[in-house]
């Protein structure tokens, strides 16, 4: 399982701190050595975005960049288009159409998150359902738990992509 730095991940869905991994996070110089190495060079703009969303976590950076050279699209890549749309290919097998849905609740509490209790609720899931879930998802490096036990998506642009994909499609709410 995987965890950001202080075990975020694995206090909030109430596992056993030896089941966990704790990496810490890389400066942006060592962020842009890993997008230097999956030939990213530029333009400045670009490696500014990869930097601000793979938030010092080197395995997101690289699929980042691995989206950069699938999708052919730095726009799409920086609107988070491109990592929603993989992300949802990755974890689609798993949870189906569902992901989004679980992904887009946490969402919408931005920064701050929301409470896996709250987002069971707003799904009619199971909490211990939802738990399993944000665990394997949590694997993907976008989710962040905040002080209070929130759990939170990130990046900025992969949030703002779920939320626009699941509340403007109304799919929640029908």
């Amino acid at each position: 399982m995987l965890a950001r730095a202080g075990g975020g991940v694995c206090e909030a869905c109430e596992f056993l701190k030896d089941g966990c991994h704790f990496l810490e996070r890389l400066p942006g110089k060592k962020i842009k050595e890993v997008i230097h190495s999956q030939r990213i060079f530029g333009p400045d703009q670009l490696l500014h975005e990869l930097i601000e969303q793979s938030r010092g976590k080197p395995g997101l950076t690289v699929t980042l960049c691995r989206i950069c050279w699938d999708s052919g699209s730095s726009r799409e890549v920086m609107l988070g288009t491109a990592l929603a749309r993989d992300v949802k290919s990755s974890f689609g097998r798993l949870f189906g159409s569902q992901v989004v849905d679980i992904l887009a609740c946490f969402s919408i509490g931005g920064d701050s998150g929301m409470p896996l209790e709250a987002v069971a609720g707003l799904l009619h899931r199971d909490t211990l359902e939802l738990k399993r879930a944000v665990e394997q998802l949590s694997a993907a490096g976008v989710l962040e738990v905040s002080p209070d036990n929130s759990i939170s998506v990130h990046p900025f642009r992969l949030r703002q992509a779920l939320v626009r994909d699941a509340f403007l499609n109304l799919h929640l709410w029908i």
